[in-house]
This record gives structure tokens, C-alpha cells and sequence, in this order.
């Protein structure tokens, strides 16, 4: 017997037409699973593949089941040991389902997160003056002297890796944040050529003419570290060894890193340098870090360029910020974070959108893609046209606004006001007016996509773009999931999942799979 989930409660309309099939338990067969013309509609804005791809499991309804995947998830597992997820007290999951997009919708995601990314890169020099004054006051840091320190050159400002974290709405693309320092998901290009190679994917790639395509972030983020670091004089004898400074605990320890894969990927780009260049990349916790004579150590190899994936300022990152300066390493991308990542600097973009600042067509593209972002204060905003007072706003519109700390981490410090109860949001508006360093931004809906769910079933889910910049070179998108009606903000310390992306040409007519026999 098949049944529907509904969720009425949903803006964009209920997933009424996916009937998520009960498995017979004293049969092999598997009940029909249908999706309505909405739900194909929706995909489509995505690309033909991916609503063809609704039609294939029209015609092979077990793909509703996640163990139907498990000789994709034991692939998975060869590239990343604990990949998560997979058994279930692994710390986030891969969703199985493809997430297809067209070569359009991947330039538009291009375009997109390189400029914004750039803006917000510049916002130092362009909007502040460089004044570590004015700097240090507008991020809130400990001192004028700490930010006339990340000031100084060499700042890491440009070869910086960002994420920029976008909804999918109707009204288009919107930019929710740009992330620097302890950004995730660049790893997962490692699972994408397992990934193409499980029985399903395959399958139905072949059946529907399909050539997927996919960006190696790994390969580009090597590439940019590699570049940047030999035009500098760091290196020495033409050799560059890499270290990327992992966590010793928590997500992003040295156990969620393909080394292997670094390795080999490493020597690609070396040898694409040519003249005789040579180095190592190795992975190390924090705690095995050595400082000699401003030198960095590790394993008794000297390195000479250093990745940081952190989301605190500690002991370790100030020394290997000391050593950046004195010209010792290159660094990517340390306490700069505390700059680069920090959410002020979108509701900076958005409140200068008309400014003569920006050439007419960056002011294009704040205006187009950041939604509605100001700094939380005491003291009178605009919004809507309308001014009012910052606790007004606050008090009157909490289903209208996210409040986010501009220095929060993995969905930490972010309060969606639909999502919570008064007393909650109150309580959250009163830290926020007193500490100061929020911000709030404008809810954006975004536009709800079919994927697989749970142990037996699909549903409609809730998708953040996170697209990669490594200096001013794009690295891919990957996508995080959740389903809709849950509440909770999209992270993968949350409970979201993890969708490859892949590129598909949708020049050509694709053929109606559910017309084709199984």
C-alpha cells in the first residue's frame, strides 16, 4: 500500500503525488512511486536531467530506499573512512540522489560567487580605508593594533578560500553568507568519481545520454595555494611542501581528509608547473605543529605553505600568523577569517548597494542577489522603504528575519524567526542589541527539490549552494540538504546532508524515461 506526505504547512505548495512506496515484505517487488507535474516542474529548474531523473525512479521505484545504495555508500567509504552518515553514528550523510544542474545555472553559480566574493575581499581597502581604526570598530576586533597587523602586508587577503552560501528561490539566486576560513565541502569532490560509478547513477546517465560533469575542487583549491605560493619568496630550491592544519577534535579532524587523494592531486599540479618543482602535502592536528625559529614543523618536515581549518583563533594560529608576517610561510587563511568571514560585511554590501563605490555593474549584482542584510543596532534602518527603529523591526517582523551573530560557525548563532517561538526570539533580539556584532537579514524561500529521504521515501528539501572561490578562481558547488518543514538551519553539524553536484548539458532533447520499459 503506498502512501503521500504532505506538509501543507509549506509555502511553496504540498508534495502532494509522491507516494513513498511500503515494501512488501513477502515480495521483491517494490509499490509504483509517482511525482506530480509540480514536482517535475520544480526540477526542472534545475535542469531536464533532473526531473528525467524523477521519471527513472518512476521506473525503479526501490531507489526510494537508501540500502539500495549501499555498494555506493561502501565506494564512498574506500575514499573517506568514516565517511558520515553511513552507518548512521557517522557525523553527516551523503544524499544519494544526484543533484543535477545546467551549464547555465553552474555559470550563473560561477559568476555569482566570484564577484561577491571579490566585493567582500575588498571591503577593507575599498569601503574602509584601510584605516585599522575604522576596521577594527565596525568588526568588533580586540584592538586597532590587531587590525592594523591583518592589515599590513602580506595580508592572504586575495589567494583566501571563500564559500558563498546561496538559496534558490523564485525570485533567483540570494546570497545567505560568504564563509572564509573553516569552509567545508571542497573535500567531497573525492566521492564523485565512486559516485559515477554506482549501478543506478550509471545507468541512468547512459539511458538518458548523459555526460556529467563536475569541477575538482581539490584540484583547483591545490592549484591556487600552489600558484600563489612560488610567485612568493617563501619557497626554496623549487621545492613546496603543503600542510593542512586540521582540527584535533570535532568535524574536520584529520580522519575526514582523502590524503591520498591530496597527494596524488598535489603532484598533478606540480607537474603542471613544470621547472623542476617538487613538495609533499601531508594532514596533521593542530597539536603536532611546531614553530622553530619562525619555521613551521611538523613530522621533522619543514613546510612552507600552510591551510588552516579552523574556527577559532588559538595559540597555534597566532604563531603561524607571526611566522606569515615575518615571511617564514604562506598562509591560507588564519586569523584573516576574522575578517573575511564575518557576516557584517554582507550587510555592508547590502546597505551600499546604490553607491557610486561599485561600478554599475557590481551594484548589478548586490542588488540582484544579496537579500535585505543590516548590522543589528539601537538606532533607525530602512526597510521596505519604511524607516523604523532597529528594536521595532525586531519586536514586528520576526517571521520576516533571520538574526545572525557575525562571527557564528556551523549554524551556531543563526535564529530563523519563523522557526522559533516568540519567547525564544525575544530572548535572542535582547543579546543581540546588547553585545552588538549581528546582523539580520531578510527570509528568502527558497524554491523546494525531490530528493531521498530517511531509510524508505523522498521529499521535497530545503538546498544551500555552497560554491567555492579560491583567490579569484571558482571551485565548484556542492549542495547541502535538509527537508522542508523541519525548522532547523541547513548544516551538515545539523543534521543536513551532502549532494554532489554535477554539471549536464541540457542543449538536447532528453528522452521520456517513463515511456522507456524497465
Amino acid at each position: 500500500m503506498a502512501f503521500e506526505r504532505r506538509d501543507d504547512h509549506h509555502p511553496w505548495g504540498s508534495p502532494a503525488g509522491i507516494e513513498l512506496p511500503e515494501e512488501n515484505a513477502a515480495s521483491s517487488t517494490h509499490a509504483a512511486v509517482t511525482f506530480s507535474a509540480s514536482n517535475r516542474a520544480n526540477q526542472e529548474n534545475l535542469s531536464q536531467a533532473a526531473a528525467s531523473f524523477l521519471q527513472y525512479v518512476e521506473r525503479h521505484p526501490q531507489l526510494v530506499r537508501r540500502d539500495a545504495f549501499e555498494p555506493m555508500f561502501a565506494a564512498l567509504r574506500e575514499v573517506i573512512p568514516n565517511v558520515p552518515g553511513m552507518p548512521k553514528d557517522q557525523r553527516y550523510g551523503i544524499q544519494p540522489w544526484p543533484t543535477l544542474i545546467s551549464t547555465a545555472r553552474n555559470r550563473e553559480l560561477e559568476r555569482v560567487s566570484v564577484g561577491l566574493s571579490k566585493l567582500v575581499r575588498e571591503i577593507p581597502s575599498r569601503i574602509l580605508g584601510n584605516d585599522p581604526r575604522v576596521v577594527a570598530d565596525f568588526f568588533q576586533l580586540d584592538s586597532e593594533g590587531l587590525a592594523q597587523l591583518l592589515l599590513s602586508e602580506p595580508t592572504g587577503f586575495d589567494p583566501a578560500i571563500c564559500r558563498v552560501d546561496l538559496f534558490d528561490t523564485q525570485d533567483g539566486l540570494q546570497c545567505l553568507e560568504v564563509n572564509a576560513g573553516s569552509v567545508g565541502g571542497w573535500q567531497d569532490t573525492a566521492f564523485a568519481p565512486p559516485y559515477l560509478r554506482d549501478m543506478a547513477i550509471s545507468d541512468f546517465m547512459e539511458t538518458a545520454g548523459l555526460t556529467p560533469r563536475f569541477t575538482n575542487s581539490i584540484r583547483v583549491f591545490l592549484r591556487n595555494i600552489v600558484h600563489s605560493s612560488i610567485a612568493s619568496p617563501v619557497p626554496q630550491n623549487r621545492q613546496l611542501n603543503l600542510l593542512f592544519v586540521s582540527a584535533d577534535r570535532d568535524l574536520w579532524t584529520t580522519d575526514d581528509h582523502p590524503i591520498e587523494i591530496y597527494q596524488r592531486e598535489y603532484a598533478a599540479v606540480l607537474e603542471e608547473v613544470g621547472d623542476g618543482w617538487t613538495g609533499r602535502v601531508t594532514v596533521v592536528p593542530m597539536s603536532q605543529v611546531e614553530l622553530r625559529g619562525g619555521e613551521v614543523w611538523a613530522d621533522e618536515v619543514r613546510y612552507d605553505a600552510v591551510f588552516e581549518q579552523q574556527d577559532r583563533i588559538t595559540g597555534v594560529s597566532r604563531a603561524l600568523f607571526r611566522s606569515f608576517k615575518a615571511g617564514f610561510v604562506n598562509l591560507y587563511t588564519g586569523p584573516i577569517s576574522l575578517v573575511l568571514g564575518d557576516k557584517r560585511s554582507l550587510a555592508l554590501l547590502s546597505k551600499l548597494e546604490g553607491s557610486r563605490l561599485f561600478t554599475p555593474e557590481e551594484r548589478d549584482l548586490i542588488c540582484s542577489y544579496v537579500p535585505w542584510t543590516r548590522v543589528v543596532s539601537r538606532g533607525p534602518t530602512i526597510y521596505e522603504g519604511t524607516k523604523i527603529s532597529f528594536p521595532d523591526l525586531l519586536a514586528n517582523h520576526r517571521q520576516e528575519l533571520v538574526l545572525k551573530a557575525g562571527q557564528s560557525h556551523a549554524g551556531k548563532g543563526i535564529l530563523v524567526g519563523r522557526s522559533v517561538d516568540e519567547e525564544e526570539w525575544t530572548s535572542a533580539v535582547a543579546v543581540a542589541l546588547e553585545s552588538g556584532g549581528w546582523v539580520a537579514q531578510k527570509y528568502v524561500e527558497p524554491v523546494p527539490y525531490i530528493f531521498q529521504a530517511g531509510e524508505n521515501g523522498c521529499c521535497p528539501h530545503e538546498v544551500v549552494w555552497g560554491s567555492f572561490v579560491y583567490g579569484g578562481d571558482y571551485g565548484g558547488t556542492y549542495a547541502r540538504m535538509m527537508p522542508c518543514g523541519g525548522g532547523a538551519v541547513i548544516n551538515v553539524s545539523l543534521g543536513a546532508v551532502v549532494g554532489l553536484v554535477f554539471e549536464v548539458d541540457d542543449a538536447k532533447q532528453l528522452p521520456n524515461l517513463s515511456r522507456l520499459r524497465s
